[in-house]
């Protein structure tokens, strides 16, 4: 994938992080890394050709010049939304840390039934391109609306837990000329490529990092040397989206014709190898998602994985 972009916000683009003014704290300690606002403003935007989104910001906060962390949420393909609680607790956790942070919503298939994987692609297509274009719509906010959330269009990440984490690297990593097999190349065609069809084409969908939460990649072979720097957690025995390369679902559907990824533990040394600083916190006992509980609630872990997250973000 070829991020010319300062998408890769280089070593010099991201040190900037570090530079910009600690606006209005509430709490010590270092904006973008720790949570130095008590409080944060929330409000849903609606744009002309997606669902919505739901924009967090630290309350008080004057620096002109912000990153943004775009959350996806997760639900397989077919249930989740913007406002569920693992998305409400990530973005407001780095709104507090002095980010924008963004959840959206995407392209959703209830009645899809796990047996077909070209229907899973094609699902995953719809709401990549929901993805990507809410990416382009935050930078056409900058170019045509006067920038009114203070966004480094030069500092935009994407963040997502389970199928939002697929969603996000697949943002981060796939290029359009890499994808050549058949029915893959089919769907994306169909899609009007890998942006889609969507609003803001004139925008560029470039990632400036990852922060993947039991995702993958649908090949490895997509990763190139040039591309974003990546942090991600994954339990080791997850049944739902493989920790290495394996079936999605393959603990719910006995693993027939349903969609080969390949998770964090797979993605993580191809990442290292080909030169993308890559990050990687695995957790043997654990399964899929443990950082929320079984009512989909944020539990303590959630907070070790945002603090990780933002200390990543940090150092870059």
């Amino acid at each position: 994938m070829k991020k010319i972009f300062l998408l890769l916000f280089s070593m010099a683009a991201l040190a900037s992080c570090k530079k910009d003014p600690v606006s209005t704290p509430s709490e010590p300690g270092v904006r973008y890394r720790d949570p130095i606002f008590s409080q944060v403003t929330f409000e849903t935007v609606v744009n002309p050709d997606l669902a919505g989104m739901d924009i967090y910001q630290p309350a008080g906060d004057t620096a002109s010049q912000r990153p943004v962390v775009i959350f996806v949420h997760g639900g397989a393909f077919v249930s989740g939304f913007k406002g569920q609680p693992a998305a409400v607790e990530f973005c407001t956790q780095m709104a507090k840390r002095g980010y924008v942070a963004v959840s959206i919503s995407y392209y959703l298939k209830p009645s899809m039934t796990f047996v077909d994987s070209v229907e899973i692609l094609e699902t995953v297509f719809k709401a990549l391109s929901d993805t990507k274009e809410s990416i382009r719509f935050l930078r056409h906010t900058i170019a045509d609306q006067g920038n009114p959330y203070r966004i480094d269009e030069d500092r935009i990440y994407g963040a997502g837990n389970s199928a939002g984490g697929i969603l996000v690297v697949q943002a981060g990593y796939m290029d359009e000329d890499e994808v050549t097999t058949f029915p893959l190349d089919s769907i994306m065609a169909a899609n009007g490529g890998i942006e889609g069809t969507g609003l803001y084409q004139e925008h560029s969908s470039e990632l400036a990092g990852v922060i993947n939460l039991c995702g993958g990649i649908k090949s490895t072979t997509w990763l190139d040397a040039d591309e974003p720097p990546i942090v991600s957690f994954h339990g080791e025995i997850d049944n739902v989206v493989p920790y290495d390369c394996g079936t999605i679902l393959s603990g719910l559907s006995g693993g027939t014709n349903v969609l080969r990824i390949c998770g964090s533990g797979s993605l993580h040394p191809v990442a290292t190898s080909v030169g993308i600083r890559s990050e990687l916190y695995s957790y043997p006992t654990l399964g899929h998602s443990p950082w929320v509980d079984q009512n989909g609630q944020p539990n303590s872990l959630m907070q070790e994985v945002i603090q990780k997250a933002a200390e990543f973000l940090y150092s870059l």
